[in-house]
C-alpha cells in the first residue's frame, strides 16, 4: 500500500507484478482511486480474447494502417464505444500485458505516445488524457528481455513496478484478511455474521495458499454455505481443506447434484490453476467456449482475480 500511494501521483505508467490472485487489480483500483481522476477506471484482460477480439475491445475496429511518419503520422482512428474512449480522464488497466499481441501493442503505444484518437466514423479528434497501468505474472521479466513487450509500451505502461506479494509470503495478514473477507461474504449472502474461532485462524495463517488470496476467498465462501453457526471452528476448516494444499476428498453425503457440484467446482479450480488463471487457455483444455466457461465460474465462485 505504501508503494501504490507513492506511484498514485506520478503519471507515468505503473505494473502490478505478482502471482494469480493476489489482488493485482484491487491494487490498482485503489491507487486509481488515490489520483482522484475524474475519469473511470476500465479495465481489459489481454490474455482472455483473440488478436481480434482485444483489438475490437480496446480501439472498436480492426487494424488501421497509418504512416509511420514521426510527427506527421496520423492518429489511430477508433469506434465509439470502445474502452479507450471509455477510460477517457481515468485508468486503463492492461491485465496480462504480457500477453498483448505484437499488432495490438504497436496500436497502443502510438496511442499512448499521442494522447489522442479520432473517434467515430467522423473521425473527432479526441484527447484521451488518461493513464494506462498494467498487470503481469511471474514471467514477466523474461517476456521483456525476450522482447515479447516492446520498449515504447513498456516505458508507458509499466516504467514504475509494484510487486505484489503472494500469502504465503504476509501470513501475519492472513487473520485480518481471512475475517474481513468472512464479513463481506456474510453480508453478500444476507446471513448472520459470523467469525472465526482463534484456531482456525491459526490453520489459516499455516496452509499454502497456492492460489493466494483467491483461493482462500473460495475457502470462505465455502464454509459460510457449510457452517450454520456464528462461530466457524478449526474442525469446520479441517473439513473443507486438506494439510498439503491439495483438494480435499469429496465427502460421502449428501446428494448426487451435491456431489457433482463439489466435482465440478474443484475440477474447474485445478485446471485454473494448472493455466495459472488464464480463464482462454482452461477453456480450450475443457472443451468448452471462453464464454461458457465465464458463466461457470460464476455460477460456482470461482472468478479468477487479477
Amino acid at each position: 500500500m505504501q508503494a501504490v500511494s507513492e506511484a498514485a501521483p506520478t503519471r507515468s505508467g505503473v505494473l502490478f507484478h505478482g502471482e494469480a490472485g493476489t489482488g493485482r487489480q484491487l491494487l490498482a483500483r485503489e491507487m486509481h482511486r488515490l489520483t482522484g481522476r475524474p475519469g473511470p477506471f476500465v479495465a481489459v484482460d489481454c490474455a482472455e480474447a483473440t488478436l481480434d477480439e482485444l483489438e475490437l475491445a480496446l480501439f472498436g475496429n480492426a487494424s488501421r494502417h497509418t504512416r509511420n511518419g514521426g510527427a506527421h503520422a496520423h492518429p489511430e482512428r477508433v469506434a465509439q464505444g470502445c474502452r479507450l474512449l471509455a477510460a477517457r480522464g481515468g485508468t486503463l488497466f492492461l491485465a496480462h500485458l504480457a500477453d498483448m499481441p505484437v499488432r495490438v501493442q504497436a496500436r497502443l503505444a502510438r496511442v499512448l505516445r499521442d494522447g489522442e484518437v479520432l473517434a467515430g466514423d467522423a473521425a473527432v479528434p479526441a484527447r484521451l488524457q488518461l493513464r494506462a497501468v498494467g498487470s503481469a505474472g511471474p514471467g514477466w521479466d523474461e517476456a521483456v528481455g525476450e522482447g515479447r513487450v516492446r520498449p515504447d509500451l513498456f516505458k508507458r505502461t509499466a516504467l514504475h513496478r509494484v510487486n505484489v506479494p503472494p500469502l504465503r509470503e504476509r501470513r501475519e495478514d492472513i487473520p485480518q484478511l481471512a475475517s474481513w473477507l468472512l464479513e463481506a461474504e456474510c453480508a453478500a449472502r444476507g446471513v448472520a455474521a459470523r467469525a472465526f474461532h482463534e484456531p482456525a485462524l491459526t490453520l489459516l495463517s499455516a496452509l499454502p495458499w497456492k492460489r493466494n488470496v483467491a483461493e482462500l476467498q473460495g475457502l470462505v465462501a465455502a464454509l459460510v454455505v457449510r457452517v450454520p453457526r456464528d462461530v466457524i471452528s478449526l474442525d469446520d476448516v479441517l473439513e473443507c481443506v486438506r494439510l498439503d494444499g491439495a483438494a480435499p476428498p469429496v465427502p460421502a453425503s449428501g446428494t448426487l447434484r451435491e456431489a457433482r457440484h463439489r466435482w465440478e467446482r474443484e475440477y474447474i479450480a485445478s485446471i485454473l490453476e494448472r493455466h495459472k488463471g488464464r480463464v482462454a487457455d482452461a477453456a480450450r483444455t475443457l472443451g468448452i467456449q471462453r464464454t461458457n466457461l465465464y458463466r461457470k465460474l460464476r455460477e460456482l465462485r470461482l472468478m479468477p482475480r487479477s
